[in-house]
């Protein structure tokens, strides 16, 4: 059974990720950047604060269902790198990686 002060910090972990993601989604990238291949992070952007989240899982893996409820093995986010390169497309989507508790850097589209 999970107890109530571990649920609580989760929340509190995915509520930092979700507003990072968020701030990241809707940051302009300006036209000069169009054509660069690396564009470091802002300063001010969440992103660059969020490190030892391995309890949250990386969102691009599967974490199978586990039927006794017990997900301490999930690989998790240690931290982002400090920049992003842009993939193209209207909504300005950008790829990130992230490192994962298993130590493999894994991409992020955001």
């Amino acid at each position: 059974m999970i107890k109530r002060g571990k649920i609580d910090e989760l929340i509190k972990l995915l509520q930092l990720l979700s507003v990072a993601y968020i701030s990241l989604a809707n940051c302009e990238s300006l036209k000069e950047y169009k054509d660069l291949v690396i564009i470091k992070f802002l300063q001010t952007e969440p992103i660059r604060k969020l490190k030892r989240l391995s309890k949250i899982p990386c969102i691009t893996l599967t974490v199978p269902v586990n039927k006794n409820g017990n997900y301490d093995d999930i690989i998790g986010i240690e931290k982002f790198n400090d920049v992003y390169t842009l993939v193209g497309g209207i909504n300005q989507p950008k790829k990130v990686k992230c490192l994962c508790s298993d130590g493999i850097s894994r991409d992020q589209l955001v």
